[in-house]
């Protein structure tokens, strides 16, 4: 099937069009529709769908939605260049309710659910998917603890990493996505060098930077881990510009700003 970037742009601002007026920003019952460009709110209330600027697009967005009792879901799409004509999007799942085995058993099943899609438009599909599904991975408290038993005691671990370059488009989804698939604060410095500072459960972040070591790079080093009483970085993972003065400034507001001298020490060796 032939197709343009143009007739790409369309379909996909249209769709956006369509969640905005479904999550409105003014009713956070309903959900919380976020762009990382908060203008790109006041394009899609005054723009023509026929007419849009490939440039404008987001490549990423995230939406939160209540369930019942108190407990929400964290929505997450990576929208690659060759959506919806030639590729699916990705959406991560994530819920302070979820387990790491049920997060991980909840992406399984969402991308086996639409991986037959592609060339069709399937954002709200996938909302949709998640609203009903989410319930069925979330698992309840033991109703009736036994008080001799031992608690599980989690550790928190933080990760600084750095890489010669970190440029690439599909890569810099990549590790925003895997940090979001496995429950991850953190952030990630563009650019040539890079650099990734995360935090979260000890296996996760692990797992993180072994999924990390399975992309190609000319050079990654993990510079250090920690692990901490508790998780302090706020609770989603973003990438910051590239100017290594936005990496100093969250570090120091995460109260680890000593350790930005000894990461970009290394960075500019």
């Amino acid at each position: 099937m032939s197709y343009s970037m143009c007739d790409n742009a369309t379909r996909f601002f249209n769709e956006l069009t369509a969640l905005h007026a479904i999550f409105p920003p003014d009713l956070d019952e309903v959900g919380t529709l976020m762009f990382e460009d908060p203008y790109l709110l006041t394009l899609i209330d005054t723009l023509d769908g026929s007419q849009v600027p490939l440039e404008i697009l987001p490549t990423s967005f995230s939406l939160t939605l209540p369930l019942l009792d108190g407990v929400g879901i964290h929505l997450s799409f990576f929208v690659p260049l060759g959506y919806p004509f030639r590729d699916l999007p990705e959406c991560s799942v994530t819920s302070e309710a979820f387990t790491r085995s049920s997060r991980e058993l909840c992406a399984s099943e969402l991308r086996a659910a639409f991986e037959s899609r592609v060339g069709s438009e399937c954002l709200y599909d996938m909302v949709l998917w998640a609203q009903e599904n989410a319930p069925r991975f979330i698992e309840p408290p033991d109703a009736t603890p036994c008080a001799s038993a031992p608690s599980s005691i989690v550790t928190i671990e933080r990760a600084l990493l750095r890489f010669h370059h970190i440029i690439n488009k599909e890569k810099r989804r990549a590790i925003a996505a895997m940090a979001e698939t496995l429950g991850l604060a953190g952030v990630c410095k563009p650019g040539h060098p890079g650099a990734i500072v995360v935090e979260g459960a000890a296996h996760d972040v692990r797992e993180y930077v072994a999924r990390l070591r399975g992309l190609s790079w000319k050079k990654m080093s993990l510079l250090r881990t920690d692990t901490v009483a508790s998780r302090t970085f706020p609770r989603a993972f973003r990438e910051l510009p590239v100017d290594a003065c936005h990496l100093r400034e969250w570090m120091t507001e995460q109260g680890i700003g000593d350790l930005f001298k000894e990461l970009i020490g290394i960075l500019r060796s």
